[in-house]
């Protein structure tokens, strides 16, 4: 790669179709995105992608009182910037941070008959998500490749309606590591595990071990055991 050489690229776009025909739920959505990509030096790379999406959703049934014929208003952004640096031919360190957010505004009007009064209904959501990675490979051994990692994200959610409260959010942290050995030219062994701490599952430990044998050209057999915990997401944890 040539130092200071940069690459961009800029993508717009529109997307509309019509869904169901028993159903309201025609989405139109317009697009951007550019992405660009940096060579600091011969051992250095910065690459910045970002994104915005804004549309409507149709929704709503024929007669539903509480669930009325409507459009709902979404939008959308993300942007990500990385860092590489290759320390050898066989190692690498990768520092990078995203952020997302997805918006929709969905507030209607219920006409309750009986006794005539009409209720404001605010259903309105945003989301945020921030993201902070570093990740290591390297090649120590002739016959072992290893990677590890660790991990911060918060997880943001606005929706009163939803959560029956102001806003709630999820803090995660995680350390991971796994080593690919070569005990011998036909066997092939996996050593991995991943440490997570969050405000919701608390901490776990999510241990896997792959072992790939080569019984003659074109035939592996491949046995792994692993064990993970699912974290449930916010709305399955705190909906009210």
């Amino acid at each position: 790669a040539t130092a200071g050489r940069l690459s961009y690229r800029l993508t717009a776009g529109y997307h509309q179709d019509g869904g169901f025909v028993t159903l309201r739920d025609t989405l139109r959505v317009k697009r951007v995105s550019m992405r660009a990509d940096y060579q600091i030096s011969n051992s250095d790379s910065l690459q910045f992608q970002a994104g915005h999406n804004q549309g409507t959703d149709a929704t709503g049934r024929v007669g539903q009182l509480f669930d009325p014929q409507r459009e709902l208003d979404i939008d959308s952004h993300f942007a990500q910037m990385r860092w590489q640096r290759a320390l050898s031919a066989d190692s690498e360190v990768l520092l990078q941070y995203y952020h997302t957010r997805y918006r929709t505004t969905d507030e209607f009007s219920v006409a309750l008959p009986s006794p005539a009064v009409t209720l404001p209904v605010d259903f309105n959501s945003t989301a945020t998500r921030d993201n902070l990675e570093l990740q290591h490979t390297l090649k120590p051994l002739e016959q072992l490749r290893m990677v590890w990692g660790m991990e911060a994200r918060s997880d943001k959610v606005r929706a009163p309606r939803y959560f029956n409260k102001p806003s709630v959010k999820n803090d995660l942290r995680r350390v991971y590591g796994n080593a690919e050995w070569r005990a011998t030219p036909d066997l092939l062994v996996n050593l991995g595990a991943m440490w997570e701490d969050n405000d919701i599952t608390a901490a776990d430990v999510s241990p896997r071990v792959a072992l790939n044998y080569r019984l003659r050209q074109g035939h592996t057999v491949r046995v792994s055991l692993s064990r993970a915990t699912r974290t449930p997401v916010l709305l399955e944890q705190q909906a009210d």
